[in-house]
Protein backbone atom coordinates (compact mmCIF):
# COMPACT_ATOMS: atom_id res chain seq x y z
CA UNK A 1 0.00 0.00 0.00
CA UNK A 2 1.33 3.43 -0.90
CA UNK A 3 -1.26 5.75 0.60
CA UNK A 4 -4.91 6.35 1.43
CA UNK A 5 -6.60 9.75 1.11
CA UNK A 6 -9.67 10.53 3.19
CA UNK A 7 -11.86 13.63 3.02
CA UNK A 8 -12.97 14.98 6.41
CA UNK A 9 -15.41 17.59 7.68
CA UNK A 10 -13.11 19.43 10.11
CA UNK A 11 -9.36 19.22 9.57
CA UNK A 12 -8.46 20.60 13.01
CA UNK A 13 -10.50 17.90 14.79
CA UNK A 14 -9.06 15.24 12.49
CA UNK A 15 -5.46 16.34 13.07
CA UNK A 16 -5.95 16.35 16.84
CA UNK A 17 -7.56 12.90 16.83
CA UNK A 18 -5.15 11.21 14.40
CA UNK A 19 -2.10 12.79 16.01
CA UNK A 20 -3.18 11.14 19.28
CA UNK A 21 -3.87 7.80 17.59
CA UNK A 22 -1.13 7.58 14.99
CA UNK A 23 1.78 9.60 16.40
CA UNK A 24 1.28 9.09 20.13
CA UNK A 25 0.24 5.43 19.94
CA UNK A 26 1.08 3.74 16.63
CA UNK A 27 4.53 5.01 15.64
CA UNK A 28 3.49 7.21 12.71
CA UNK A 29 4.93 10.66 12.19
CA UNK A 30 3.31 13.89 11.08
CA UNK A 31 4.82 14.25 7.63
CA UNK A 32 3.24 17.22 5.83
CA UNK A 33 0.68 19.82 6.85
CA UNK A 34 -0.92 22.44 4.60
CA UNK A 35 -3.99 24.68 4.76
CA UNK A 36 -6.53 22.01 3.72
CA UNK A 37 -4.71 18.81 4.55
CA UNK A 38 -2.26 16.72 6.52
CA UNK A 39 -0.19 13.59 5.95
CA UNK A 40 0.79 11.01 8.55
CA UNK A 41 3.51 8.53 7.54
CA UNK A 42 4.79 5.18 8.74
CA UNK A 43 7.62 3.94 6.57
CA UNK A 44 6.57 3.89 2.92
CA UNK A 45 2.84 4.09 3.68
CA UNK A 46 1.01 7.29 4.48
CA UNK A 47 -2.48 8.59 5.22
CA UNK A 48 -3.71 11.87 3.79
CA UNK A 49 -6.61 13.79 5.29
CA UNK A 50 -8.14 16.67 3.33
CA UNK A 51 -10.93 18.95 4.50
CA UNK A 52 -13.90 18.58 2.16
CA UNK A 53 -15.46 21.68 0.58
CA UNK A 54 -18.11 23.23 2.87
CA UNK A 55 -20.92 22.68 0.37
CA UNK A 56 -20.27 18.91 0.42
CA UNK A 57 -20.14 18.46 4.19
CA UNK A 58 -23.90 18.05 4.54
CA UNK A 59 -23.73 14.78 2.59
CA UNK A 60 -21.89 13.19 5.51
CA UNK A 61 -20.35 9.74 5.67
CA UNK A 62 -21.90 6.33 6.26
CA UNK A 63 -19.67 3.26 6.48
CA UNK A 64 -22.58 0.94 5.68
CA UNK A 65 -23.05 2.46 2.21
CA UNK A 66 -20.84 1.78 -0.80
CA UNK A 67 -17.26 2.72 0.00
CA UNK A 68 -14.88 2.39 2.90
CA UNK A 69 -16.12 0.35 5.88
CA UNK A 70 -13.14 0.76 8.20
CA UNK A 71 -9.38 1.07 8.57
CA UNK A 72 -7.41 -1.39 10.70
CA UNK A 73 -4.01 -0.65 12.23
CA UNK A 74 -1.47 -2.98 13.81
CA UNK A 75 -0.53 -2.37 17.43
CA UNK A 76 2.83 -3.50 18.77
CA UNK A 77 1.20 -5.48 21.60
CA UNK A 78 -1.98 -6.32 23.44
CA UNK A 79 -0.87 -3.83 26.08
CA UNK A 80 -0.92 -1.08 23.44
CA UNK A 81 -4.47 -2.09 22.41
CA UNK A 82 -5.47 -1.92 26.08
CA UNK A 83 -3.85 1.51 26.47
CA UNK A 84 -5.73 2.87 23.44
CA UNK A 85 -8.98 1.38 24.77
CA UNK A 86 -8.40 2.95 28.19
CA UNK A 87 -7.56 6.34 26.67
CA UNK A 88 -10.71 6.26 24.53
CA UNK A 89 -12.78 5.35 27.58
CA UNK A 90 -11.56 8.54 29.25
CA UNK A 91 -11.53 10.81 26.17
CA UNK A 92 -14.82 9.86 24.55
CA UNK A 93 -16.41 6.54 25.49
CA UNK A 94 -19.25 7.06 23.00
CA UNK A 95 -16.81 6.46 20.14
CA UNK A 96 -16.12 2.88 21.29
CA UNK A 97 -17.82 0.16 19.26
CA UNK A 98 -18.73 -3.33 20.50
CA UNK A 99 -17.22 -2.44 23.87
CA UNK A 100 -19.26 -5.08 25.69
CA UNK A 101 -17.24 -7.68 23.72
CA UNK A 102 -13.84 -6.01 24.20
CA UNK A 103 -11.16 -7.20 23.41
CA UNK A 104 -12.55 -10.11 21.38
CA UNK A 105 -15.34 -8.43 19.38
CA UNK A 106 -13.69 -9.76 16.21
CA UNK A 107 -13.46 -13.31 17.56
CA UNK A 108 -11.28 -15.17 20.06
CA UNK A 109 -8.19 -14.85 17.83
CA UNK A 110 -8.60 -11.09 17.22
CA UNK A 111 -7.42 -8.91 20.13
CA UNK A 112 -8.66 -5.49 19.08
CA UNK A 113 -10.40 -2.27 19.96
CA UNK A 114 -13.00 -0.79 17.61
CA UNK A 115 -14.00 2.87 17.60
CA UNK A 116 -14.96 5.84 15.43
CA UNK A 117 -13.02 8.93 14.41
CA UNK A 118 -14.55 12.46 14.44
CA UNK A 119 -16.32 11.77 11.10
CA UNK A 120 -17.60 8.40 12.36
CA UNK A 121 -15.18 6.41 10.21
CA UNK A 122 -14.75 3.05 11.92
CA UNK A 123 -11.24 2.24 13.07
CA UNK A 124 -9.70 -0.91 14.51
CA UNK A 125 -6.43 -1.36 16.34
CA UNK A 126 -5.42 -5.00 16.55
CA UNK A 127 -2.52 -6.69 18.31
CA UNK A 128 -0.13 -8.97 16.50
Amino acid sequence: MNHIEIYVANLANTVQFYHWLLVCNLEFELDTHWVNGVTFRQGDCYLVFVEVAKEKQSMGYNRTHIGLNHLAFWATSRLKVDQIHDQLTIMNPTTLLYDQLYPFAGGQNQYAVYFEDPDRIKLEVVAV
